[in-house]
């Protein structure tokens, strides 16, 4: 059975021990609540009745928000005519540092160090470029690092 047939299975059957529990817990207040124990035995019913349908609840809320999460996000792909920014790195290809530097999180690029670029992200509100290479990220912000994304084929070349 798949995950998702075992998640509704489950959150089923909390669904019917919480159910059966109240049935029970009320046919006993009704016939039995004069005998000895018969309080307890209600007050246990009445608790397994809010555990298991809370319990039921939260495992549909989480089984919820993971089908929700299945986000296909596809790295950016170059703008035409960006050829020598941030915006025109070709994913595979490989990328040589011209001129040293470091980064915004004083991550250090080496001149002559050959990097070959997997993707890019932009957060507009930070206003921030992070650039995935195989074995180094660079991070550039907008304010901080201006020189840099202004003149980014004189840092980072095509190789």
């Amino acid at each position: 059975m798949k995950r998702t047939g075992r998640e509704i299975l489950a959150i089923l059957i909390l669904c019917l021990i919480g159910i059966f529990s109240i049935i029970l817990g009320s046919w006993i207040y009704k016939r039995h609540l004069s005998e000895t124990g018969a309080w307890t035995a209600i007050i246990i019913l009445f608790g397994i009745f809010f555990i298991s349908l809370t319990w039921a609840l939260i495992r549909l809320m989480r089984w919820r928000d993971e089908n929700q999460r299945v986000v296909n996000i596809k790295p950016m792909q170059p703008r035409p005519g960006s050829e020598g920014t941030v915006y025109g790195l070709i994913p595979g290809a490989k990328y040589k540092v011209l001129k040293s530097f470091t980064d915004f999180y004083g991550n250090s690029f080496i001149q002559n160090e050959i990097l070959q670029f997997r993707e890019r992200h932009f957060l507009p509100y930070d206003g921030g470029h992070t650039i995935i290479f195989d074995r180094k990220t660079l991070y550039l912000q907008e304010d901080q690092n201006r020189e840099i994304l202004d003149n980014f084929s004189k840092y980072i070349t095509k190789e």
